[in-house]
Order: C-alpha cells, then structure tokens, then sequence
C-alpha cells in the first residue's frame, strides 16, 4: 500500500486559552484519492482537526505529515494545493 496523503501521528493540540486538550492521541492516515467524513457532536475537535492539515493549527505534540512531508515546515498555501482543499460550498453534490 502506498504511503498516505494524509498521516496523522499522536496528534495532540491545546488552545493557549484552554486547560484541557482539543485533541487527543489522534492517528489517522488518508489515501490518495480516499473521501473522508470527518464526523462528531459540536466541540469534539473536527475543525480543529483539519486545520492542522491546512496548515492553520500546528500540533502541541505530535505531526501531522502531508504527501510525505511535515506540515509544519510548508506554507499554507503549498498544504492547501497538495490536498486540493475546497469549501463545501464550492462541492456539486
């Protein structure tokens, strides 16, 4: 199997405003061309989630590697070309 697109290892991230951890040990990986749902109840963590793949979140502890690299050392809009992101607004369904 081919390396993912998407490799999330002990994520964990704290708002600097909070005490407790908005995410905890996540571990995901995502392949290429693989639809995801990212799915929970209000304040479990989904925006925050994929603003770490984005670019806009950087992870307490953690990493989160992006077509074989670490998006902490990519620029936001380098993450956001690699992923292909679009708003659910832009999607035909």
């Amino acid at each position: 199997m081919p390396d993912p697109i998407i490799k999330v290892e002990n994520l964990f991230y704290k708002y600097a405003t909070r005490e407790q951890f908005a995410l905890e040990d996540v571990n995901i990986n995502i392949q290429k061309g693989e639809f995801v749902a990212i799915i929970g109840q209000n304040g479990s963590g989904k925006t925050t989630l994929i603003k770490h793949f984005n670019g806009l979140h950087k992870p307490t502890q953690g990493k989160v590697i992006v077509d074989g690299r670490n998006s902490c050392l990519l620029r936001r809009g380098i993450l956001i070309a690699l992923l292909n992101i679009k708003p659910i607004s832009k999607l035909r369904i």
